[in-house]
């Protein structure tokens, strides 16, 4: 009995198992049938997806890249089985075939037509740069050293490169990767480079700015190896591939919890509540850059993001609120004003003897339906004002306040002219320092007392601005202060 059994298991078990493979084998036919789309709608898959984020995503192009590549091959197999199909002769197959293959030969030759990119990027990348091989490039920066001191110039860089190139590149990232001696190295005359040339060295030099290699190695030779750095996220992958540390954010960050609370802290939180998020995040040291204050050579940069998220976060803005369209935003933005320069009646008063221009600022307001109204009204009275540095600037004084014998009473901000308007109007953004460039009643003081804003008090704007921030450090600022990293006291 018990052997009839195991006999009907075993039979059962092969039957079981030939169904399976029947099924497996019936997988692959489907898939090698002629005609099933299962293969084109698989590469489609496969393809799609990467090149949607290549496109939408700048950063993530060269992704695209590689993945159109193999869509160029996809599509060149498959139209030629879909002639296959259809083709009556082997004679019509073949002429087919070489047709697409005329037609990629030709896609391919068309994208140096454009002498602004293909050609120069072509050239470019057949010469061999500084930091793929400093010796090979000894020569030939010896030479053009030589050029430079008989015309009785010099250039540290280009020289120091040519005494001992290797020496030179070890060093360092930024004097490996060089901009200056890649481009010396891309050109073929340095002293009176070609147009292709130039363009090849801006497409082949391009790199990582130096002050974020300054910074990342800093990070790297100088906090503790299991040290975790709070910067916004777009730096997390440079923390941990050139600083060689961990990161409380990095760009393909899933929370968005912890990247709004990053952005509430650096805009809308005390140094208290900066400390107090560094500690639940295990993160001893936090990271201020310029590029989130500035766009250029005003402000702004990546602050609108920051603006955005924190607003979101603290549950003043949402997803159905356009960016910058919140009464939160327009609270956490700088101060901006604007001073008509050649429109008559613009004249005030600002004390006896001494009169300047009507300067105003927007005021924003929320309308019942949720929608914002912004008008432009005069506040301050602008005229010259003398710093105790002896510097002459423009100050602003404010039209509704004054002194006990009627002068106004000046707002102690540095202005930073941003550009002119084609209708006459100059447009300034206020600073407010901690340094005591200004008397009053006597008195040497400083303007941050008349800050107008959430901005002046933030930790971004203390951090990077006055390199001072209550209870933190400041252990790093590279070479022209475009970073600076403080530490969490103890």
């Amino acid at each position: 009995m018990d052997i009839a059994i195991a006999a009907a298991g075993k039979v059962i078990e092969k039957k079981l198992t030939e169904r399976e493979d029947k099924k497996s084998y019936s997988f692959m036919r489907f898939i090698k049938k002629s005609d099933s789309d299962f293969t084109s709608i698989l590469y489609f898959s496969l393809l799609f997806p990467p090149a949607i984020v290549g496109i939408v995503k700048a950063k993530f192009t060269i992704y695209m890249g590689f993945f159109f590549a193999g869509a160029i091959v996809i599509f060149l197999g498959e139209a030629y089985n879909a002639i296959s199909g259809f083709a009556k002769s082997a004679g019509t197959v073949r002429t087919s075939y070489f047709v697409l293959l005329f037609l990629g030969v030709s896609l391919v030759l068309l994208q140096f037509t454009h002498d602004e990119f293909s050609i120069p990027a072509l050239s470019g990348s057949m010469k061999p740069r500084f930091q793929d091989n400093p010796l090979a490039l000894k020569s030939k920066l010896t030479f053009i050293c030589n050029q430079l001191k008989a015309s009785g110039g010099y250039d540290d860089e280009i020289c120091s490169a040519a005494q001992d190139p290797v020496a030179y590149a070890s060093k360092g990232t930024n004097y490996q990767f060089n901009n200056k001696l890649c481009s010396v190295s891309v050109q073929d005359n340095p002293f009176s480079p070609s147009e292709i040339d130039i363009r090849a060295s801006s497409f082949r030099c391009q790199r990582v700015a130096d002050y974020w290699i300054e910074s990342m190695e800093w990070l790297r030779d100088n906090t503790e190896s299991n040290s975790r750095t709070t910067s916004w996220w777009d730096y997390g992958h440079w923390i941990n591939y050139f600083g060689l540390k961990n990161s409380v954010l990095r760009n393909e960050h899933l929370s968005l919890e912890m990247i709004g609370a990053v952005a509430n802290a650096y805009l809308d939180g005390t140094p208290e509540d900066l400390a107090i998020l560094m500690k639940k995040y295990d993160s001893k040291y936090v990271l201020f850059d310029g590029e989130l204050l500035y766009g250029g050579n005003t402000l702004g940069g990546k602050y609108g993001a920051l603006n955005y998220l924190s607003c979101d976060y603290a549950k003043e803005t949402d997803v159905n609120t356009p960016t910058g369209s919140s009464i939160c935003e327009f609270e956490h933005l700088w101060e901006t004003v604007y001073i008509p320069t050649n429109q008559p009646g613009q004249e005030c008063t600002i004390s006896q003897g001494k009169t300047g221009l009507t300067a105003y600022k927007f005021n924003v307001t929320k309308n019942a339906d949720g929608s914002l109204s912004s008008k432009l009204y005069p506040i301050y009275c602008a005229g010259d004002v003398n710093l105790v540095n002896g510097q002459r600037t423009i100050g602003i004084y404010r039209l509704n306040e004054k002194h006990e014998n009627g002068d106004l009473k000046l707002n102690k901000a540095i202005l930073k002219k941003d550009y002119d308007t084609d209708d006459g109007v100059s447009v300034y953004s206020s600073f407010y320092t901690q340094d005591a460039l200004f008397i009053e009643n006597g008195q040497l003081t400083s303007g941050y007392e008349d800050r107008v804003g959430k901005f002046y008090s933030s930790n971004l704007y203390r951090g990077f601005f006055l390199n001072e921030l209550p209870g933190f450090d400041l252990v790093f600022t590279s070479k022209n202060g475009e970073v600076k990293i403080y530490k969490l006291r103890e």
